[in-house]
């Protein structure tokens, strides 16, 4: 049985992912803003070991890194699968800054503040993976999307540096 927490498990990839991981009967943990949405999965889809359910909002990262510790205690301290799928995109044709900055706090500052996380996690605990959703958009930019398109491509950058 494997450890699992999955940010972003509330709908889409992140969602899939975890009834996968829930129905193969690994510990898991969910985050997302949208907790009603977490605890109607944990109820829908069957497990043998209930799933850790916490509310994690990757806008409020040093919430989010708090959320990420209570998590892994919650698990044992010890992570095997850490799988980060939360992100938000829309089409901006207008370009407004005021548009474009919750994409930038929630696919870059927030998803950095997790990954980092993470990633120093499994580095002290020695062994470990560290995945997470991009997109397409990471490597060619869609048009009306900039700040979108931007965001998804650091986040494939930094996850290959």
């Amino acid at each position: 049985m494997r450890t699992v927490m999955i940010v972003g498990a509330s709908s889409g990839l992140g969602r899939a992912l975890a009834e996968h991981y829930l129905r193969q009967g690994h510990r898991v943990a969910l985050a997302a803003r949208r907790t009603e949405l977490l605890e109607e999965l944990a109820r829908a889809v069957p497990s043998a070991v209930p799933p850790v359910v916490e509310r994690l909002d990757v806008c409020e990262p040093s919430e989010a890194v708090a959320a990420l510790e209570r998590m892994a205690d919650a698990l044992g301290g010890h992570i095997d699968l850490y799988l980060h799928c939360s992100g938000i995109g829309r089409m901006t044709p207008e370009i407004r800054f005021e548009d474009e900055l919750p994409m930038l706090s929630t696919n870059v500052t927030g998803w950095t503040a997790c990954v980092d996380w993470a990633f120093r996690r499994l580095l002290s605990q020695g062994s470990g993976t560290l995945a997470a959703i991009t997109s397409f958009a990471a490597n060619r930019g869609l048009g009306p999307a900039p700040a979108y398109s931007a965001s998804k491509a650091f986040q494939a950058h930094y996850l290959e540096a």
